[in-house]
C-alpha cells in the first residue's frame, strides 16, 4: 500500500481527470496504458536493482532477494516477479494470499522469480 500512495504521487500528472471535467474514453487510454507500463517498469526497477527493494519496501525495512543465495534477483526476474503479482492479485488475490500456505511466507509471485522477502534488519 505504501508503494501504490508513493507510485500515485510519482503519477499524477497522468491522471485525466487533471486536464478536464469528463475526461473521454481516448484520453484515459492514452493516458492509462503509458501510466500503467511506467508502473510496471518503475516497479521492476526498483525491486530488480542492487538494493532489491522499491521505496515503500525501504521504508518499511524490506527487500526482495534471491530465495538460494540472498543476492540481487536482477530486472528480467523482477519482471517475471512483476507479472505473476498482477496475476495473483487478478485471481481474487489468491496468488498473494499464498503467503499463509506457504512455511517461507512466499506469494505466487515469489515462486515464481524464485525469491523471498526478507527484513534488512
Amino acid at each position: 500500500m505504501l508503494d501504490a500512495a508513493i507510485a500515485g504521487v510519482v503519477f499524477v500528472p497522468l491522471n485525466p481527470g487533471l486536464y478536464t471535467d469528463e475526461p473521454s474514453v481516448s484520453l484515459f487510454i492514452a493516458l492509462f496504458i503509458p501510466t500503467m507500463i511506467l508502473l510496471f517498469v518503475y516497479m521492476v526497477a526498483f525491486d530488480g536493482g542492487q538494493r532489491g527493494a522499491t521505496p515503500g519496501k525501504r521504508i518499511l525495512r524490506l527487500r526482495v532477494v534471491d530465495a538460494e543465495t540472498g543476492g540481487a534477483i536482477g530486472w528480467r526476474r523482477a519482471a517475471r516477479r512483476r507479472l505473476v503479482y498482477l496475476l495473483g492479485g487478478a485471481a481474487l488475490y489468491a496468488g498473494w494470499l499464498w503467503l499463509f500456505t506457504n512455511p517461507r511466507r512466499q506469494t505466487w509471485h515469489d515462486k515464481a522469480a524464485r525469491t523471498l522477502v526478507v527484513s534488512t534488519d
